[in-house]
């Protein structure tokens, strides 16, 4: 809301399984998280109260694990989804016409900082990208972090190909990025300092 107030074009969708982006129905009542509606209201009178921004149903990550589980055996994996569902964003802002293609971006916080992480490191059409509440280092994060993660948050292979969190941002160099931690997250605060100085020495190295 921020930037289309400053003027900026903005496309914010939900993601699989969250807000209004429901995938099971009724039967999945205990596996998605959702948006408040007034059927949730067990007074009945909900036109008559604010709005809640409050969710309801579980976390979020319940729908995620039980896709992302399916598709492991399959050897692929959440993420897929999610790049693909943000790719396609990218698609529709491109044929906007008051959209200048050259100069878009993406920026996102907790999953959203680890999706505009993944677009950013595969999709060139992000020229800029803020990633938030999110980066660390996975050493850092088996030793102290306290997050519970979605099943899209592991890519397959990471550990054997020795992928990491600033590699992501690695892959983006010289173009802008900017990274947002915060001391009382569940991703560890050194980690996401240890990253941001590894990945600096990478765009040092671009000449920026």
């Amino acid at each position: 809301l921020g930037l289309a107030q400053r003027g900026y074009v903005v496309l914010s969708f939900d993601p699989i399984s969250q807000g209004e982006r429901q995938q099971y129905g009724d039967e999945g009542f205990d596996l998605e998280c959702r948006a408040r509606s007034q059927d949730d209201d067990p007074d009945g009178d909900s036109a008559s109260k604010t709005p809640s921004c409050n969710g309801v149903g579980p976390a979020c990550s319940s729908a995620h694990n039980h896709f992302g589980k399916q598709l492991w055996l399959l050897g692929r994996g959440a993420e897929e989804i999610f790049v693909r569902d943000a790719q396609l964003a990218l698609s529709i802002l491109e044929e906007l016409p008051w959209v200048d293609t050259q100069r878009m971006g993406a920026v996102g916080c907790s999953g959203g900082g680890m999706l505009t992480a993944y677009l950013g490191a595969v999709d060139p059409r992000v020229e800029a990208a803020a990633v938030a509440c999110y980066f660390s280092t996975l050493g850092r994060e088996l030793e102290s972090g306290t997050c519970n993660y979605d099943a899209e948050q592991i890519l397959w292979g990471m550990a054997k190909y020795g992928i990491d969190k600033p590699d992501m941002l690695r892959a983006r160099a010289p173009k802008p990025t900017a990274v947002l931690l915060t001391s009382h997250d569940c991703f560890p605060f050194d980690g996401g300092r240890e990253g941001f100085e590894e990945v600096e020495r990478a765009f040092w190295a671009h000449g920026d």
